[in-house]
């Protein structure tokens, strides 16, 4: 086995220009898979971070049925428990508890029905990214205190220090309270449902309104890792009850979840079409060989050489051609997806699968990336390599002798 491999080099390499290019060629398709499963992995994880970071959390605890009504009365029970198994658990590093109604806005010159979030911006501040991406404006200080999305704001004609007039439901009763407020900050969450539907007051101010003191619409919370919440089956299980209800971001973000288990089947069909590019140039390389090489392979056969020696001759040749194009291949990967992990492509401002992406998004690598796909390529080669060699093994004497004439 060690001679045939041996002569597949030396055969590869009687014709270096055009072993190198074809080995050159095979080499970008198997670094475009590897750079393309990198970018993939990257902007999938970007994604997750710019969901559970921005606003969403790790995870959220909620009355059963409050997603589905947003109804005010439907509050939280036993909120001291809830937030003791918060402060229990060792791997949540932080939660915020939020007071949520519909609520009207008002300006002097239009007004929108928009989503209060009530919140305490010490503890808020420490799941989300509310603060960090306030443009103009500060953070909430005084109970009089709204902080509103950019384009909300184009939209109300207000500047800061402007007034601005909620109106919400009471709990229980329904009776309207309307409260004067003044603009503290704009934010800028980069998704136009926040930027242009929700707004912010302190968690006591929204409480006082709504008549809800010491109640809660939903609580959000970090792990130290986002992976951990993966193995926190039992933790959130430990939070539910008939009326509480925990759930992941997984659940609450189910389009994310469908994106991620579509790259699956999109770096799939990308494969299969960079397989099939890979596998023409492979053909063709071990063709033009073969026929440049008829006579010889005639002689070869008026000798007694076996049709499977002859088999293995074409495939070791296949084989080094392969190993010479995944050199090629992970040297191209590790230069330019080196450059992309490092400084990132910036797609700030894009909108993919409803999220729209703020930070550069950098290419993620792992040694499965880099030995995965080159396996596929030297399997692939040799899979391919079998028809060259089957039809080498049929040529018949005649034809092939006459090559040298």
């Amino acid at each position: 086995m060690l001679l045939f491999f041996k002569l597949g080099f030396r055969n590869l390499f009687r014709n270096t220009r055009r072993s190198l290019i074809a080995a050159i060629a095979i080499g970008i398709g198997l670094a475009s898979l590897i750079l393309a499963d990198g970018f993939w992995v990257g902007m999938l994880d970007n994604m997750i971070i710019n969901v559970t970071d921005t606003f969403l959390g790790h995870g959220q605890i909620h009355q059963k049925d409050f997603q589905k009504s947003v109804s005010v009365e439907n509050t939280i029970s036993n909120l001291e428990n809830v937030i003791k198994k918060l402060n229990g658990q060792e791997n949540i590093v932080a939660y915020s508890s939020r007071v949520i109604t519909m609520s009207l806005i008002s300006s002097a010159e239009d007004s929108a029905n928009v989503l209060l979030y009530g919140i305490d911006p010490k503890d808020e501040f420490k799941i989300s990214k509310v603060e960090k991406r306030i443009i103009e404006g500060g953070s909430l200080e005084k109970d009089g205190d709204i902080l509103i999305g950019h384009k909300q704001k184009k939209r109300l004609g207000v500047r800061l220090g402007d007034r601005i007039v909620v109106t919400m439901a009471q709990a229980h009763t329904g009776e309207l309270v309307q409260e004067l407020f003044r603009l503290k900050g704009v934010f800028s969450l980069g998704s136009d449902q926040m930027d242009e539907g929700v707004v912010f007051i302190k968690k006591s101010k929204a409480q006082s309104l709504l008549g809800l003191e010491g109640k809660v619409h939903e609580i959000a919370f970090r792990f130290k890792e986002l992976s951990e919440v993966d193995n926190s089956v039992e933790f959130f299980q430990s939070l539910n009850s008939e009326q509480n209800i925990a759930e992941s971001w997984k659940d609450l973000a189910p389009g994310v979840v469908s994106t991620i288990d579509m790259s699956t089947v999109s770096i799939s069909i990308l494969s299969t079409i960079l397989l099939a590019l890979v596998s023409l140039g492979i053909l063709n390389t071990l063709f033009m060989s073969l026929y440049e090489r008829l006579f010889e392979f005639g002689v070869l056969r008026s000798l007694g050489t076996r049709s499977r020696s002859l088999l293995l001759m074409i495939l070791s040749e296949a084989a080094a051609l392969s190993l010479l194009s995944m050199f090629f291949g992970i040297i191209i990967a590790i230069v330019i997806g080196g450059f992309w992990a490092k400084y990132g492509i910036d797609y700030a401002g894009v909108e993919f699968a409803e999220i729209t992406f703020s930070d550069k998004i950098y290419f993620v690598f792992s040694v499965k990336q880099f030995v995965l796909y080159p396996i596929l390529i030297f399997v692939f080669t040799l899979l391919v390599g079998l028809y060259p060699g089957i039809h080498a093994t049929r040529i018949t004497l005649a034809d092939a002798l006459k090559k040298s004439l």
